[in-house]
């Protein structure tokens, strides 16, 4: 997940990122990558990409800050992971899978995190 965030981030912010490559304790916020209004972007990216709901009010800065800070709070806001598609890689129509468990793990971005 971390990775996703990381790729995301690199894709859509280009420009703020420039040469910089992206660990998963990256500073986004506090470094000026993601302002507020990239806050929302990023918001909707996770909010697609996990099936989760974020927020942004009930919710610091700081604990959105790195990609693994993200990462840790999407994990506890997830639904229930009863499934195994998404994250061990079954085919659709195999044994536990849903296409609501693949939607959410499934993020289409490359890994670009070190």
């Amino acid at each position: 997940m971390e990775a996703a965030i990381c790729a995301f981030v690199h894709e859509r912010f280009r420009n703020a990122v420039g040469s910089r490559r992206l660990s998963a304790e990256s500073p986004l916020f506090s470094s000026g990558v993601i302002d507020s209004f990239g806050l929302l972007e990023l918001i909707a990216f996770l909010e697609d990409a996990y099936g989760v709901t974020i927020d942004p009010v009930r919710h610091d800065l700081r604990t959105l800050d790195t990609p693994r800070r993200i990462a840790a709070l999407v994990e506890t806001l997830r639904p229930s992971r009863s499934c195994q598609a998404g994250r061990t890689g079954l085919p659709p129509g195999a044994r536990g899978s849903s296409s609501a468990c693949r939607t959410r793990t499934a993020t289409g971005w490359p890994s670009t995190c070190s």
